[in-house]
Formats: C-alpha cells, sequence, structure tokens
C-alpha cells in the first residue's frame, strides 16, 4: 500500500505542477487536478482498513503529502485536510464513515468550534445555524465536518454539500487554490447520529495503531509535509531555470542551494524520526506520552519554519523575474509563508516545549495539538 499511495502521490505532482498557476487565479483547484486525486486514497488515507480505506501509517502519509507539495503546495493542501481528518472514521459508527470517506472528493472540516444546536430524542443533531471559518476545499467537498460544542459535548458533525453553505472570503497571500475560506450550515439542518462523531472523551471504536496513534498529531503532522514537499519543490523550480545559465555557475548560488537544501533534509529526517517514534508506540499497543507528542508538535512547526527559509533562499536566488506574481518561485514564498500561519504549525510550540524539558509546569491544554 505504502509504494502504491507514494506513487500516485508524485503522478498528482506532475499534473499539479502543471496547473499551479490557473488554480492560483482561479482560488481553486483545477479540474484535472481534482480528478487525478479522486480515486487514489490520496483523500482518506487515515480511514481504517476494516471499512476499505487505505489506512496510511503518519511517516507514508507525511511522504505522501510531500511528494503532491513538490508539484503544488494548494494541491497538497487538499489530501493533507481529507485525509488527517479522515481519522475521524475511527470515532464514527461504520455506516456513517463509509458514507462520508468515499474517496471520491476531498472532505472538508472546520475543526474551530461553532454553531448551535441541540440533540434530537434518535441521538441525531439539528444544526441551528452558525459560521466557521477555515474550512479547506469545502466548495468542492461532498461532505464538510463541523467542529461544535452542544450541551457540554464536544462532537464533529459532518454534513453533505447541500447542507452547507460556501461564505467565501479567502483572500490569502498563498495557498490561493485552497479556497479556505468561511462556510455557514443551512439552519435546521439534520445530523444523524451516524455522522455525529463525539470527541468529548476521544475513544476510537477499535484499538488498532493508527487509532490509538495521538488524534491531534495525525491532523496536525500534513500541514507541516505540504510545507516541506513545497520547498523542495522550490529548489527543483530554482534548478529547472539555472541550467546552462550564469546562476549555475556562482560561487553564492552554490553555497546558497546547499545550504537550504541542507536545512531542508535535516527539518524532513526530524519530522518522520518524530511521526515513526510515535507510531511505533501505536504499534506495540500503547499511545504516546506527552513528551513525544511534545517533540512531534516541535518537528511539525520547526519544518515549516525551516521550509519557508528554505523558500526565502532560493528565491532569493531566483532574481528579478521571481517578483513576478506569475513565477513559480514568487508562488513558493507565499505558499510557505502562509503555512507558517497555521495554528498546527505556528512557533508558539517553543516556549511550551521548552518549559516542558526543563521541568516546569505545563498546561497540556496549551499544547493540545501534540497532546
Amino acid at each position: 500500500m505504502a509504494d502504491t499511495i507514494i506513487a500516485s502521490a508524485r503522478a498528482v505532482a506532475e499534473v499539479a505542477r502543471d496547473h499551479a498557476r490557473q488554480g492560483e487565479q482561479a482560488g481553486l483547484l483545477a479540474a484535472p487536478v481534482r480528478e487525478a486525486l479522486a480515486g487514489t486514497g490520496l483523500l482518506r488515507m487515515g480511514k481504517p482498513g476494516r471499512l476499505g480505506g487505505p489506512e496510511v501509517d503518519p511517516v507514508t502519509a507525511a511522504e505522501a503529502v510531500m511528494a503532491v507539495a513538490e508539484g503544488d503546495a494548494s494541491a497538497a493542501w487538499y489530501p493533507a485536510t481529507s485525509s488527517t481528518h479522515a481519522i475521524y472514521a475511527h470515532y464514527l459508527p461504520d455506516a456513517g464513515a463509509q458514507e462520508v470517506f468515499d474517496g471520491t472528493a476531498p472532505v472538508a472540516c472546520a475543526s474551530m468550534p461553532g454553531g448551535s444546536g441541540h440533540f434530537t430524542g434518535d441521538g441525531g443533531l439539528r444544526v441551528e445555524g452558525g459560521r466557521w471559518p477555515w474550512a479547506s476545499a469545502a466548495p468542492h467537498a461532498d461532505w464538510t465536518g463541523v467542529a461544535m460544542l452542544v450541551d457540554g459535548r464536544s462532537v464533529v458533525a459532518f454534513l453533505p454539500a447541500e447542507d452547507i453553505v460556501v461564505e467565501g472570503g479567502w483572500d490569502a497571500l498563498g495557498l490561493r487554490a485552497t479556497a479556505s475560506g468561511d462556510i455557514s450550515v443551512r439552519p435546521g439542518a439534520l445530523v444523524p447520529a451516524r455522522r455525529l462523531a463525539d470527541m468529548t472523551v476521544p475513544a476510537p471504536r477499535h484499538r488498532t495503531p493508527l487509532a490509538l496513534f495521538p488524534l491531534t498529531a495525525y491532523v496536525s503532522f500534513a500541514y507541516a509535509a505540504v510545507a516541506l514537499g513545497n520547498a523542495a519543490g522550490a529548489v527543483a523550480d530554482l534548478l529547472d531555470r539555472a541550467t546552462g545559465g550564469t546562476l549555475a555557475e556562482s560561487p553564492l548560488a552554490h553555497i546558497e542551494l546547499a545550504r537550504a537544501e541542507a536545512r531542508l533534509a535535516a527539518a524532513r529526517a526530524f519530522l518522520l524520526e518524530a511521526l515513526d517514534d510515535m507510531w511505533r508506540t501505536a504499534q506495540q499497543g500503547a499511545t504516546a506520552g506527552t513528551r513525544a507528542r511534545a517533540r512531534g508538535r516541535l518537528a511539525m512547526s520547526h519544518a515549516a519554519a525551516e521550509a519557508a527559509a528554505v523558500a526565502d533562499a532560493v528565491h532569493a536566488l531566483g532574481g528579478g523575474a521571481a517578483v513576478r506574481a506569475s513565477d513559480p518561485l514568487q508562488r513558493r514564498l507565499r505558499d510557505a509563508h502562509t503555512v507558517t500561519q497555521h495554528v498546527q504549525v505556528t512557533s508558539r510550540v517553543y516556549p511550551l516545549y521548552g518549559r516542558l524539558r526543563f521541568g516546569a509546569g505545563l498546561d497540556v491544554s496549551a499544547l493540545r495539538h501534540a497532546t
């Protein structure tokens, strides 16, 4: 399965590279890229194998997202969000998981709690209304999950496209084709119990290794993978344009490229090592402890920061042509710095990790994406 997923990711990357500018101009992923993603397993990597999903381990999933991002970061954002949120299939009733995560289209998910509603007598949820930000891929999604707090319970409700209103408002520096704007829910929409994941006290329905992998770490790591893949793509873009030119003879370019590739390789190795550490614990039937999870979060934030630094260095080597909005190196630069703003990979993890290492008291809710 791992080889198949990686091969699919590389094939999608080629299509994504050819349509990156088109998607950015439209503010939506181009149709050929969406068609290339559909049916590959890349949109539901977290879905359990017992339900026919690929159930891809985190290390392979990260490598797959990186591969797509080498073609285009916005294209990689679709499997990053849809596949990692497919981990909720481990918490949904089987019928709901099968219904939502069929892999034919991305599944959007707005993870910031919002909206209002009430539970029905049969265990379902009536959504009274609400608006949620950061709903990446929602315009192309057949299903969208929205996080809600209802009667003291934390739930993720999955609704079909006809119950979702795409409000838009995605006017961002980078990742423009991800369509990560606002959504609202049609007032009165009914979510049956089979499409409700109760995350108040998260409890997977089966104790498989992937279900035991830290939930929020699985939801988070793909954004760091997008950043690393985008930076690798920037290096490739620079080398493509340098062939036979004066840049290829520049001692400064030689040094800066070598430094950039060393930083990129180190950040990639740290991320994959941290993921593998938590994965091996899950394979042994346990969930990684706070220190391992915090280290994983550190690796994710470090990867995003280092990837942005690599994009900066490569953009500088691109010269005057790279200032144009249509230039691939400028898009790589903007995408890199947009990723660093994502809550899952911001630099705020550094003081939290430092407190933990010095033995100071740590409110684990402040590090919730790593715990």
